[in-house]
């Protein structure tokens, strides 16, 4: 039963991790010029279909439960990891209302630029929690821990350019 739990929580967090490569895509969208936005690009980007976070919650919810013994001391070693992953999520997530009900603009503005280096950010700074999670320190650390940085980075620019290409 519970590598059956483990295997329902690790979904979670991949379904999260694919989510975040299309948002970042759907972020790299906002930059090209809006005669080259289609439609399709624009009707995948509403507050309505922000679905990603609830995966995210459902992940945590999960590990919460299947290690309520422990959850307190990862909470520690992980505390400052997790208050800038909170922080990048709320700075993405009023850009989002903002470019859906403010109507900004597409194309390279500052703001659409913010909102591209947050969409890359947040999965970033949560992935350096699980790589500290399996690796016990810091990812700086270690060189696996620069190299699974580095997979998680390059799998995440590769999910949001081929959401661009396809």
């Amino acid at each position: 039963m519970m590598v059956l739990a483990l295997v329902a929580v690790a979904t979670m967090f991949g379904i999260y991790g694919w989510l975040c490569g299309v948002e970042c895509g759907i972020s790299l969208l906002r930059l090209l010029p809006s005669s080259t936005l289609t439609r399709h690009g624009l009707s995948l980007f509403s507050p309505l279909r922000e679905v990603t976070s609830v995966f995210l919650v459902l992940g945590v919810a999960g590990f919460a439960i299947l290690f309520n013994n422990a959850i307190f001391t990862i909470g520690k070693a992980v505390l400052a990891n997790l208050i800038v992953a909170l922080l990048a999520l709320l700075v993405r997530t009023c850009l989002v209302l903002y470019i859906s009900y403010g109507k900004a603009k597409t194309g390279l503005t500052w703001l659409n630029g913010l909102f591209v280096v947050m969409s890359f950010a947040v999965p970033l700074i949560i992935g350096t929690v699980g790589v500290q999670m399996l690796l016990g320190a810091n990812f700086w650390h270690r060189p696996a821990g620069w190299l699974m940085m580095l997979a998680l980075a390059v799998g995440l620019a590769a999910l949001a350019l081929s959401f661009v290409y396809f």
